[in-house]
């Protein structure tokens, strides 16, 4: 399903400064426009957009309209007032405003509260550009004439000039404050460069591709699981105890789930004491601290993770998290997985839902075929054929159809077509392991079946259209089942590998379609899969443009280049650092009006998980703007609650350096939010710290997914998918 639970929380974009103020009947909203400097800017035009939230939960955005106009002006003091707002309804507002030869600047959405007649906004401020000099050097300090040097990414369009007269370069319309600076030239890696505010002149230095290039790797971890553990602990311990006396069901689930995440045996131990539960939210919390212990690998003995799981009173949850801790278990443990199995089936035998028992025995036969069990896998999978049969026509018969096809396809390519057709939207997440189940020997019908995939993903596609007007944006997970698909593939029939990714359903997917083919060729042709990948970032990534939605971020232009590094890492390590600054060079424009949603912002933070990953300088850099300003006692800045994202900026700021997210954390407080008091802050920095690396780099969990960086790599292709 292309909606996940990411895109969900990213469709609130922005959390809410909760304003004191809106009248029943109708409002005024006062408020100043500021520079850089915090001069007040006379003449600005500013509008006023109000957003509506439609029974679909999808937003409407509408400009307000005054006197049969949408613009107001500030006067000699920056100050604008609007005239009463009637109250239509509308749940949230933003402020835009403009000026010549300004940065435009908004508010984030403010969130409007009740029985108060005038609104005080805060600060709109608008950067003003400048005129940025410096010189062009080659490595041996030799001046550089004929290189463009550019400015993207901080301004509403890519600014550049070229460098003469001695390598020197004058470059105009720059923003204050801190920027990216870049310079290429044919024959040259492209290099950049991050200037400070507080700086006017810059040089560049040019490394001929002939030269061997500055190393570029990943970074070790900057503290110690220990540590980190530590560090979640003093966020998490004095939540629960306040937890425990007062919060909605709400904030304490969020505080369970974060404890479960990175402490499971502890979570499991103290379900019954944390919170008052009814007995089906006492399994679900049982069922999530055990996965955390199966998932982590937490150092339970066997017999004492079998207790756990035996003492729940919910037989499908119970067979689920067997099958899950026998895939865990290590290739010497044959035996003891096949027992795990056998009670795995016992259980589900007993759950009284037919489709659920369905998916728990396709998952055991699926394991079954891998461990060689051919006979007894075939013979669960047709009891759990006969009891699908009735229900083919029940919507809820989805998940448990892939989980047949899936089985089937161990042994009988037309047998798992047939249930894949009844997969409907499971297919995008989990499409491209089932196509890789033919490899090597059927690539044929590998393709053929990747290419239902796509078109049932073009399908729900429609649906969503059809529904919200929009198109519905493809998932990570589709991104990833695309990269996987096309490795595997490659490795079977590197031509039809190319194909599928030359066909590929957008730009970005191309792209992360083509790095896994490359990848798999470096394993046995290295110096050529160094040459394509060496072309792929020379050539094509400066051409790469996506034009549809940015969600996820990591369909995104810069996303995609950063999204490439590891792999460029292991096959061609020379262009690993111009291919961290093309990413860079790569960001989308600042908006003027435009970009009510905050897609923008969103790019920024999931490209500064990415980068984290090698400079944590420059990635801190990118999620500064979206922070606040410093300190009136000029200590760390603080976040202002109407500028921070709902759900990705504490993940991000975990990647780059967890204590500098843990002071964000601090400096955040208990700042209200869309969701009322922000328990959703501390779950994503409690639950970034629980993944343990590699898993917080590419991590394809249900909760990994949304916390780690996003990057991808091959996992084993007879790895059965979590039933």
């Amino acid at each position: 399903m292309r909606r996940s639970f990411f895109a969900v929380w990213h469709s609130l974009a922005i959390s809410c400064f909760i304003l004191a103020a809106r009248s029943t009947d109708a409002a005024t909203i006062e408020g100043r426009v500021v520079d850089s400097a915090g001069e007040p800017v006379a003449g600005a035009e500013v509008r006023i957009c109000e957003r509506f939230s439609g029974p679909n939960r999808e937003s409407t955005i509408r400009q307000a309209v005054f006197d049969g106009s949408e613009v107001l002006h500030t006067d000699a003091e920056g100050r604008f007032v609007s005239p009463d707002m009637a109250d239509s309804g509308s749940w949230s507002t933003m402020i835009v405003a403009e000026a010549e030869g300004l940065l435009a600047g908004r508010s984030g959405w403010l969130r409007i509260a009740k029985d108060v007649a005038a609104v005080q906004a805060p600060d709109i401020t608008l950067k003003r550009l400048r005129i940025v000099t410096g010189q062009v050097l080659d490595r041996r300090g030799r001046p550089v004439d004929g290189a463009t040097v550019f400015n993207s990414g901080d301004g509403h369009e890519r600014v550049e000039t070229t460098s003469k007269g001695g390598g020197k370069f004058r470059l105009a319309d720059v923003p204050d404050g801190g920027v990216f600076l870049f310079a290429e030239k044919p024959g040259y890696r492209l290099t950049g460069v991050r200037m400070p505010a507080d700086q006017a002149e810059a040089t560049l230095t040019l490394t001929s591709v002939d030269e061997p290039a500055e190393p570029l790797a990943a970074l070790p971890p900057l503290l110690t699981r220990d540590e980190e553990y530590a560090l979640a602990r003093q966020v998490l311990d004095p939540w629960l105890e306040r937890l425990a006396n007062a919060g909605t069901e709400q904030q304490r689930r969020f505080g369970y789930i974060s404890l479960a995440r990175i402490n499971g045996v502890e979570a499991f131990k103290r379900v019954d004491t944390l919170f008052e539960l009814d007995p089906q939210s006492r399994e679900s919390f049982r069922f999530s601290a055990i996965n955390s212990v199966i998932e982590h690998h937490a150092r339970v003995p066997r017999d004492e993770l079998r207790a756990m799981i035996e003492s729940g009173a919910n037989e499908y949850y119970k067979a689920l998290q067997l099958v899950r801790a026998a895939d865990e278990m290590g290739g010497g443990e044959r035996t003891l997985r096949l027992r795990w199995l056998d009670a795995a089936l016992e259980h589900a035998r007993k759950v009284d839902d037919p489709t659920l028992r369905i998916r728990i025995l396709a998952s055991v036969a699926e394991r079954l075929f891998g461990l060689g069990e051919v006979a007894r896998a075939e013979q669960i999978l047709v009891e759990a054929e006969n009891t699908a049969k009735p229900l083919f026509a029940d919507p809820a018969m989805t998940v448990a159809s892939l989980r047949l096809a899936l089985a089937a396809a161990h042994d009988d390519a037309d047998r798992a077509l047939g249930w894949l057709d009844k997969a409907g939207m499971y297919v995008g997440w989990h499409g491209g392991r089932l196509a890789a189940k033919f490899l090597p020997d059927r690539p044929q019908q590998a393709v053929e079946i990747w290419k239902r995939v796509a078109l049932a993903n073009r399908a729900e596609g429609l649906k969503w259209v059809n529904r919200v007007g929009r198109p519905l944006p493809i998932q990570h997970r589709e991104y990833r089942a695309a990269a996987e698909f096309c490795y595997y593939l490659a490795l079977a029939d590197r031509a039809l590998a190319e194909e599928i990714a030359a066909e590929a359903e957008n730009e970005a997917m191309r792209f992360w379609q083509q790095g896994a083919v490359i990848l798999a060729l470096a394993e046995t042709q290295p110096a050529e899969a160094r040459e394509k990948l060496t072309s792929l970032v020379r050539e094509e990534l400066p051409q790469l443009r996506t034009e549809d939605s940015l969600y996820p971020p990591l369909g995104s232009a810069p996303a995609v280049a950063a999204w490439l590094l590891p792999i460029v890492e292991k096959v061609a390590p020379e262009v690993c650092r111009e291919l961290f600054w093309r990413s860079l060079a790569l960001r989308l424009p600042r908006p003027r009006r435009d970009d009510l949603h905050g897609e923008i912002e969103v790019t920024d933070i999931e490209l500064a998980k990415l980068l984290g990953r090698y400079d944590r300088e420059i990635a801190r850099a990118l999620l500064e703007p979206l922070i606040g300003e410093p300190s009136a006692g000029g200590g760390e800045r603080v976040r202002t609650a109407e500028r921070i994202i709902v759900f990705g900026l504490f993940p991000a700021a975990v990647h780059i350096d967890p204590r500098w997210a843990k002071s964000l954390l601090d400096a955040v407080g208990d700042s209200p939010s869309m969701l009322g008091p922000d328990e959703s802050t501390r779950l994503q920095f409690v639950c970034t710290l629980a993944l343990p690396l590699p898993e917080r780099w590419d991590g394809d969990g249900a909760w990994p997914v949304d916390f780690s960086a996003g990057f991808w790599a091959p996992s084993a292709r007879d790895q059965p998918l979590p039933p």
